[in-house]
């Protein structure tokens, strides 16, 4: 890898100039294309989503009411009289002022309600009485037109005329002299907006007159942030200057969905402007303090700006937009960006060789950028839009930043930096930090140890927490506004929402009216407490015509004529004209027709509109339900089922998000690992030095987690990100100290060192970078922060101590005892060698119980046997041991037929245990240990293994007596194993016994 980057360094030197113009074309046409990108500022793609989420944002955003503005208009000074004239005057001004805004940025104004739209509407509900009858009202026409309840009308008429009334109530009077219409007019009482309003002058007060409202709907959804900004610099401009107009005596305050999400983005805007100042600030004077170069700042942030650019150009070409909210999120790229260019720099200082820096850290960067854009590539399995952005942009960010450090960077690097710092004896604080051996202490090591096993009890009582509400920013006029607003009518107080969906209104309002019959069940058992729903007034054709049947059937000639009569007799005791109700007569003679919804007029506009929204792609009627808490999971699976019915709230939101999360989180982390941990793998090409580079980065995630759960910390959809962060950024540790162990172990060359005071470098970046965000007024930036502080500083401190002590346990310090180091190649063979071994020796030691308990060992066929056993058992743990090479040299081909003499050199047991699988006759003469062994001496004995103590004189007898049996004898003249691959001295011993 080192040649490669090596290679082109030395190409790009000789041709310097074509290089830069190389350079400078790709940045310039970068930034071209970065003026072209689409910005999208919808905070709800942050929010994780699936089939059922998609379908309710999708829904929900084409709610009118969603991004509708309340303006409440009152006194500054709570303790004077109502004057409520004042407050009209103040709203007619702003009203005005707020229509030069149509339909640009503003929808739509409700304000006034004048008298003629409430005689419009009488008039409407009059004229088309069967449309709007439900057949539960027949029950309360019947009672009406009893012969005693008719009387009793027209008696109440009568009185009502004759009182200063009769101006307003003697066209309704006359025209509804049952009052027929006003069952109808009931229906609108579900439309109110709370119960503390009242009609004055025809304006919106609340009862006692101090609050005048204004209702503004906003042109865009209200996730269109960068379009409503400008609405609410209108309204926040008008507001001011009419305040002041009015010598501040009125106080307007406005609230909605619309303004709580540009409330979000600005405050998003202004953290992070303000944040990376700080950062930049504070890491200008450390990186110049510490390489004592003015320019090193703009060198080390070349390979992030450049490699931001193009990735940005990259994503232009590719999707034409990507999310701010991601972007923003995206400055956190920084630590790992800067990474690369701060081990160039620091390596070259302690090496001052282009070639050998290259050499060094070339490998390393490249495995770190693929592990750590590996990482990040996992967030496009993520169900968050934003996410999957913020996953390609760091994805390709990260790979160019590393390109952009290993081919451009290093033609900044110059001798007469490395020779000023060579100049230099002492070291800096950072050096004199970094070179401390952490890994020696015993006592930090022991302190890791026990706070990991705690933080491994701590870790499962991590949780997420779904509620966008917690995470969402609002200013204290917001807040101020959302209080008023809630002790004047509770406007801001949630519902379950039911909306109905269909690709035109009549097929919305057939879907609504088919949830009628279960809303209506729902509220007599006392599941909900009362609903809204547009179908009492808007009425889909079919069921029209069917009303207008109903009232058809109902009104038979008798029961016409009978009414007729009542009314006539009743209207004679009271002076009425034989034709005074004429006009309510023609009701019963009138051919009536299905009302559309134009013909509603001022009906629809007043009471309608909100609920009803009509697209291109999909119409939505929405019906509000009030019910208590416990009885919301009841609702939900009443229309579970219904595919045109879709019901939420912000409880079931949440509920969905946190499941969402849940499982984006689960797959995040595992996919994480497993592509980590295999790319380390293949680079490596040893699981151990995979496993040991591995480490750091779990037990740093398992303090994480730890940590999160002693406090109390929970995830959310903007700190989960900061978990594939500090994925990427303790690999990336770990695997330069990886690099600094691997040095010392190949070629004996100390610079761990160098790696460490990088690695403290990026950490004091990444920390600075993000870590400044804590004092950011966004709830979500601020967990972002803590989390990413805890993270990184228990990434380096592992990095730091466990990775090199585990390095020099396994590794290193075997070698400088002359040993190998300890493989799991090598673990999993010794397991297998150890497994045959106890299975031979159970086995064995199970075969000499029985002949020496059961059956007497004097038997020859039972010894036979017996050693027939031992000699298998060797045979098979000898080449069970597969991994060890096996060169048997015997060029006379002897196979041991007659008996012999075998003398032997004793380096190992494996030589004692090829020796025995040769031949089942063959006897050993062994050191008096291995006879009184509790572990298989009492077999060795019952094998005829004798000792060497038993002395010449007594051994020959029992020798010669084994040899005529066709044994053959096994001795080692050494008397024990050697320590090293050279033999001992012989021992005579062995030489006599082949003389007798």
């Amino acid at each position: 890898m080192s040649g490669i980057f090596n290679g082109l360094y030395e190409l790009f030197r000789k041709f310097k100039i074509t290089f830069i113009f190389l350079i400078l074309i790709i940045f310039g046409l970068s930034a071209w294309l970065v003026t072209k990108i689409k910005f999208e500022e919808d905070i709800t793609r942050m929010l994780p989503s699936d089939e059922n989420i998609q379908r309710i944002s999708m829904v929900s955003q084409n709610i009118n009411f969603m991004d509708k503005l309340i303006i409440n208009i009152a006194l500054s000074d709570t303790n004077i009289a109502p004057n409520p004239q004042k407050l009209i005057e103040f709203a007619d001004d702003l009203n005005n002022k707020l229509t030069k805004h149509q339909p640009d940025l503003i929808k739509d104004i409700n304000y006034q309600v004048s008298e003629k739209i409430m005689y419009d509407v009488y008039d409407v509900f009059f004229e088309n009485l069967p449309v709007f009858l439900e057949e539960k009202d027949y029950k309360k026409i019947d009672s009406l037109i009893q012969q005693s309840s008719v009387e009793n009308s027209v008696k109440n008429n009568f009185k009502t005329l004759i009182s200063p009334a009769s101006m307003v109530m003697k066209r309704f009077i006359m025209k509804d002299p049952l009052h027929f219409t006003p069952i109808i007019l009931e229906k609108l009482n579900t439309f109110q907006i709370g119960d503390n309003y009242n009609i004055y002058n025809n304006r919106i007060f609340t009862k006692d007159k101090r609050n005048l409202n204004i209702f503004i709907t906003s042109a865009f959804p209200s996730g269109e942030t960068q379009k409503n900004g400008k609405l609410i610099q209108a309204l926040n401009r008008t507001i001011d200057s009419l305040e002041t107009q009015f010598n501040n005596e009125i106080n307007a305050q406005y609230y909605g969905a619309a303004a709580v999400a540009v409330g979000n983005a600005n405050r998003i805007k202004k953290d992070i402007k303000l944040t990376v100042t700080m950062a930049l600030i504070v890491l200008l004077v450390f990186m110049s303090l510490f390489f004592r170069k003015k320019s090193i700042f703009l060198i080390l942030f070349l390979p992030a700006i450049f490699g931001g650019s193009l990735s940005l150009a990259i994503l232009y070409l590719i999707k034409g937009s990507i999310s701010a909210i991601s972007l923003a999120i995206g400055s956190v790229l920084l630590g790992i960006t800067v990474d690369y260019s701060l081990h160039l720099f620091t390596h070259y200082r302690s090496v001052g060789d282009v070639k050998k820096v290259m050499k060094d850290i070339a490998t390393p960067v490249f495995l770190s950028t693929l592990t750590t854009a590996s990482a990040f590539l996992c967030l496009l399995f993520v169900s968050s839009k934003a996410l999957q952005d913020l996953g390609m942009f760091a994805a390709i960010s990260v790979v160019v930043a590393a390109l952009f450090s290993l081919i451009v960077l290093p033609h900044f690097l110059k001798k007469k930096d490395y020779e000023k710092v060579a100049q230099n004896q002492h070291k800096s604080i950072v050096e004199k930090i970094t070179s401390y051996p952490f890994d020696k202490n015993k006592y930090l090591i022991f302190g890791i140890a026990a706070f990991t096993i705690v933080s491994m009890f701590f870790s499962g009582k991590t949780s997420f927490d779904g509620d966008m509400d917690k995470m969402s920013y609002l200013s204290e006029e917001l807040k101020e506004a959302e209080d008023n607003l809630n002790k004047i009518a509770n406007v801001t107080l949630k519902s379950v929402y039911l909306i109905s969906t269909g690709n035109n209104l009549q097929e919305a309002l057939i879907n609504s009216e088919k949830a009628i019959p279960d809303l209506e069940k729902l509220k007599q058992e006392g599941i909900i407490n009362q609903y809204t729903s547009v179908s009492k007034i808007l009425i889909s054709d079919s069921l029209q015509k069917e009303r207008i049947k109903r009232w058809n059937t109902f009104w038979t000639p008798e029961k016409i004529n009978q009414l007729k009569l009542n009314l006539q007799t009743s209207g004679e005791k009271y002076k009425f004209k034989s034709d005074a109700f004429s006009s309510f007569y023609n009701l019963f003679e009138k051919e009536f027709n299905t009302v559309n919804s134009e013909e509603l007029g001022d009906l629809r506009k007043l009471f309608l509109d909100e609920y009803i929204t009509e697209n291109k792609d999909i119409t939505t009627v929405v019906s509000i339900l009030k019910a208590d808490e416990s009885n919301k999971p009841l609702i939900y699976e009443t229309f579970a089922d219904e595919n045109d019915l879709v019901v939420f709230d912000k409880k079931y939101m949440t509920d969905n998000l946190v499941r969402v999360l849940k499982n984006d989180f689960n797959l995040l982390v595992k996919l994480s690992l497993i592509i980590v941990f295999l790319i380390l793998l293949l680079s490596f090409g040893r699981i151990e030095l995979a496993l040991l580079t591995f480490i750091p980065m779990v037990i740093s995630w398992i303090w994480t987690l730890g940590i999160m759960g002693i406090f109390g910390i929970k995830f959310t959809i903007f700190n989960i990100i900061i978990s594939t962060f500090i994925f990427g950024l303790g690999i990336d540790y770990s695997i330069f100290i990886m690099r600094g162990m691997l040095q010392e172990y190949k070629y004996g060359v100390k610079n761990l060192n160098s790696y460490k005071t990088s690695i403290f470098l990026s950490a004091v970046t990444t920390i600075t970078g993000i870590g400044v965000l804590i004092f950011a007024k966004h709830p979500a930036l601020k967990s972002m922060a803590l989390l990413s502080i805890i993270g990184i500083l228990s990434v380096i401190i592992i990095s730091y101590t466990i990775e090199p002590a585990l390095f020099k346990l396994f590794i290193l310090n075997r070698k400088k005892k002359g040993k190998i180091a300890f493989s799991f190649q090598e673990l999993l063979n010794s397991i297998i060698a150890w497994s045959i071994f106890v299975a031979g020796s159970i086995y064995i030691s199970f075969v000499g119980f029985i002949l020496s308990k059961v059956f007497g060992i004097n038997n020859k066929r039972l010894k036979q046997f017996l050693n027939y056993s031992m000699s298998y058992s060797s045979k098979a743990l000898y080449y069970g041991m597969f991994n060890i090479r096996k060169k048997i040299i015997n060029p006379n081909k002897e196979k041991l037929k007659k008996p012999c003499i075998i003398i032997c050199n004793h380096q190992s047991h494996l030589d004692l245990i090829y020796n025995m699988s040769i031949s089942p006759k063959i006897i050993i003469l062994t050191n008096d240990w291995v006879q009184k062994s509790k572990i298989y001496g009492r077999i060795v004995q019952m094998a005829d293994f004798y000792p060497f103590s038993e002395g010449y004189e007594t051994l020959v007898p029992k020798l010669k007596k084994k040899v005529k049996e066709g044994f053959s004898i096994l001795v080692y003249p050494e008397g024990t194993r050697s320590v090293n691959y050279k033999m001992k001295r012989f021992h005579k011993g062995a030489f006599y016994s082949r003389k007798t």
